[in-house]
């Protein structure tokens, strides 16, 4: 039953996630991030309760609560943390908190069978408490220290966490700047190229020409209609110039 629930919340959850991201602005990871820990944190607390109270854990209520609270811990905040490791970090800094966060999980899920799991015979509470301590470990350094990655330039290199946005642009702004004289140039060089060969073509036609750059005039009417070489790159270069 535990792995029917598991999977259904899995199911849907993301798609929730992503409809409130797009819907409300507002809605950013460090909100999705401290929202997720403080229902963990409050059903933990509830389940503390029921069984300070003498409810057995294995309670049909707090059976329901664990599942809950571990379907948002593994769904919520699992794709909160996946969210904010893809934003906050560079493509070298970002693989490697990806492989840290997972081995982390399987790290902790050891460390809780091996520890936490003996707690419900011999201290009941104290295996809900372990759990709840840490919750709220994490949501009081989440709250002062995790940063708003929502719409945020993604960083490719690491020395862009030192700069703000405007020191990381005025790089990509040289380089279009570059980029734009590199095209002027090989626009100027296309017409230069342009201008020897008509230059070229006109003294095979026999005019004098000193210099193809101050080739610009009309040849004389050696052809049928009268119209040089000469005269027909000045068109096309008014042309051009219009």
């Amino acid at each position: 039953m535990f792995t029917f629930f598991n999977g259904l919340f899995r199911l849907f959850t993301p798609f929730i996630i992503i409809f409130l991201d797009l819907q409300l602005p507002s809605f950013g990871r460090k909100i999705q991030f401290i929202g997720a820990l403080v229902i963990e944190a409050i059903f933990f607390g509830i389940i503390i309760l029921l069984v300070s109270l003498g409810y057995d854990y294995n309670h049909t209520a707090v059976t329901i609560l664990v599942i809950i609270t571990i379907m948002i811990n593994d769904c919520v905040f699992w794709i909160n943390i996946v969210q904010i490791t893809t934003q906050r970090y560079p493509t070298v800094i970002r693989s490697i908190a990806f492989g840290s966060l997972h081995s982390i999980k399987h790290i902790g899920s050891i460390v809780c069978l091996l520890f936490v799991t003996p707690l419900l015979t011999s201290w009941t509470v104290g295996a809900f408490v372990i759990p709840e301590i840490l919750i709220v470990v994490t949501l009081v350094i989440g709250f002062f220290l995790q940063p708003e990655t929502k719409g945020k330039a993604l960083m490719d290199q690491m020395v862009e966490a030192n700069y703000g946005r405007l020191e990381n642009e005025l790089p990509r702004a040289l380089i279009r700047l570059a980029a734009g004289h590199k095209v002027a140039q090989m626009e100027a060089r296309e017409k230069y190229r342009k201008d020897f060969e008509a230059a070229q073509a006109a003294k095979r036609a026999g005019q004098d020409v000193s210099s193809p750059w101050e080739y610009k005039g009309p040849s004389p009417p050696t052809n049928p209609i009268g119209q040089g070489a000469g005269y027909e790159y000045q068109a096309k270069s008014e042309e051009a110039q219009l």
